[in-house]
């Protein structure tokens, strides 16, 4: 495509001085099920505001439907859903603010849903579910209930 020897990445020198490492993160579903599960208190994150991958269950009695995850809570990363990249959230940026998530994406009972947060992984630790897309500019008269609300820890 018309991007493709678009540069990315640092230009100049890093921001700071000293050795620097550049490692690739695992966004593929296989690596995603390969990664290992730590508890980590939410005051640890607090402290430390760190890259991080979180992990909760969104739990649906009866056929799951349509919905949309509101990113509100989060910072800037990426979002699965049993395995399924739903896409990337910025929500200091937009311009949307929710990931629609297909019905047959999700299933009746337990859903891992999967969060990679780059600015602060410990921003949140609740994810809502939303009737309607949240596009700016953001208005309350445009709110949506929220019908679910899960955590992810």
């Amino acid at each position: 495509g018309a991007f493709v020897s678009e540069h990315k990445g640092l230009h100049r020198h890093p921001p700071l001085p000293g050795q620097w490492t550049a490692r690739c993160v695992p966004l593929e579903s296989p690596q995603l099920d390969e990664l290992r599960w730590n508890p980590v208190p939410a005051e640890t994150l607090l402290a430390s505001p760190v890259p991080a991958f979180r992990r909760g269950v969104l739990r649906i009695d009866g056929l799951p439907r349509d919905t949309f995850f509101d990113t509100r809570r989060l910072g800037k990363g990426y979002l699965w859903v049993n395995g399924v990249p739903l896409g990337r959230f910025w929500e200091a940026k937009g311009p949307q603010h929710t990931l629609y998530v297909s019905a047959p994406y999700l299933r009746s009972g337990d859903n891992e849903v999967v969060v990679f947060d780059f600015h602060d992984g410990g921003a949140s630790r609740l994810i809502e579910t939303a009737a309607a897309a949240r596009w700016e500019p953001w208005s309350d008269s445009v709110t949506q209930p929220l019908p679910r609300t899960l955590e992810i820890v």
